[in-house]
């Protein structure tokens, strides 16, 4: 996260809401949370430069000055007489309890598994969910708290012990004319699972097909196709990730479609079933998108990248 030799360049956001209305305070408050912004001062809260992040930033400014509040946004390469190694590590000990949190979920899901306390079906969806949230604190990592490789490995130790107890999954087979011209709506923020599954669904299944992501605790639109989200059938089944639910469940049989869901399939999931040398290389250029592009451009952008795949696998290289 360095920015060149001379050290961290920083976004501030320095607010004071009006005592009315008092939800207006929680809701800065989750949004900022959300974010992963931390305080290093009361009322003042930082995040690494990125410019989608001060965007979002001016955003949440403007809210504030519409409901009378007073607030500041401004970048800066030093915050008074903090070192970056002490915001840093405000930074890594948030996201150490986000983490902490996940992991204490994950001991008691394994546990379970392993005494045979819960149905298959039950706890892979458990597991999804458990996922999304690893995905979420992942987000706003940005400086990889030493938690994460421990959650991340409790995490692969019940996908292993789930593996073990899983069966087949069976998904019904649909007809790609009936899902023509439709709404596919996914959350936020799109990783290499959804990323990929908007390529299939635009290439393979629907091309007339328009996508739109969906917030935490947001519904679902009438008509609207959900995929790669908890509970839903285009989306993780025993142990597929959702391009190979898909797959399934619009009879897909290219062969370069089954090298594709492999290398998604280890890069969602990170267990090794596969053994893709891509699969890691995939993920981080996904990731990068998400970095510097909307939810829309990376969807579009990494469908170009799927495209290259395609290209390269068929061809042999």
């Amino acid at each position: 996260m360095k920015e060149g030799s001379e050290g961290y360049r920083w976004v501030l956001l320095v607010h004071q809401l009006p005592p009315h209305p008092s939800k207006l305070r929680v809701k800065v408050w989750r949004r900022l949370q959300r974010m992963g912004a931390v305080a290093v001062r009361n009322s003042v809260y930082v995040l690494p430069y990125r410019e989608h992040i001060y965007e979002e930033f001016l955003r949440l400014a403007r809210k504030i000055r519409e409901k009378g509040g007073q607030v500041s946004v401004f970048k800066a390469d030093a915050i008074d007489d903090m070192e970056d190694r002490e915001i840093v590590q405000l930074f890594q000990k948030a996201r150490g309890r986000d983490y902490r949190e996940v992991l204490k979920a994950l001991s008691e899901l394994e546990g379970r598994l392993k005494s045979g306390a819960r149905e298959v079906e039950g706890s892979a969806g458990e597991l999804q969910r458990l996922r999304l949230r690893i995905e979420d604190i992942s987000r706003i990592d940005f400086f990889e708290a030493p938690e994460r490789a421990t959650v991340l490995e409790a995490f692969r130790r019940c996908q292993r012990v789930l593996g073990g107890a899983a069966h087949e999954t069976s998904v019904p087979v649909h007809s790609r004319e009936a899902f023509s011209g439709r709404t596919w709506a996914t959350r936020s923020p799109p990783y290499v699972d959804r990323v990929a599954s908007a390529w299939l669904i635009r290439r393979f299944i629907d091309r007339k097909a328009r996508f739109v992501f969906v917030g935490e605790g947001e519904g679902i639109g009438e008509g609207w196709v959900p995929f790669a989200m908890p509970g839903v059938e285009f989306g993780h089944h025993g142990e597929d990730c959702t391009f190979e639910t898909m797959m399934k469940a619009f009879d897909l049989a290219e062969p370069v479609l089954r090298q594709i869901a492999e290398i998604v399939h280890d890069a969602d999931l990170k267990d090794g079933k596969f053994g893709r040398p891509e699969a890691d290389g995939v993920e981080k250029v996904i990731k990068g998108l998400n970095v510097v592009l909307s939810d829309a451009e990376v969807l579009e952008v990494g469908g170009r990248v799927f495209d290259g795949l395609a290209a390269t696998l068929s061809a042999g290289s």
